[in-house]
């Protein structure tokens, strides 16, 4: 955590932050641009949430999952998702809807895929 009040309790060597706060731009630019891996810069928020038996939320999902009622556009995308989450399910062992740090190590293995075939897409 470089930069706030817990970068001591991490790393009582300042070498990594500096490090991280050095180059970690470039290294987020150089991930993109070489693997399917995508990010996305938002405030500080949980991961993901899971609600459903195992159906993964993120916070773009919550004010639709909370105004479902609300609108039409809020009951089409809970319907859509819901939707999604019970046919994995009757598909799979658990969703298959990736958010956040599941879909990063889902994205870098897809990478991995690529590179193995020498394609965009496996």
């Amino acid at each position: 955590m470089p930069g706030t009040h817990l970068a001591p309790q991490v790393n009582r060597d300042d070498t990594l932050d500096n490090a991280l706060l050095t180059h970690g731009a470039a290294a987020v630019k150089t991930i993109e641009a070489h693997s399917q891996v995508k990010y996305r810069i938002r405030p500080f928020h949980p991961d993901y949430l899971m609600v459903l038996k195992g159906m993964m939320v993120d916070r773009d999902d919550i004010p639709h999952l909370l105004g479902w009622n609300k609108s039409l556009k809020s009951t089409l995308y809970v319907m859509k998702v819901v939707g999604r989450h019970l046919m994995d399910r009757l598909r799979h062992p658990r969703g298959t809807r990736l958010l956040i740090s599941n879909a990063l190590i889902g994205r870098l293995l897809l990478s991995q895929a690529c590179r193995a075939s020498n394609s965009s897409r496996p």
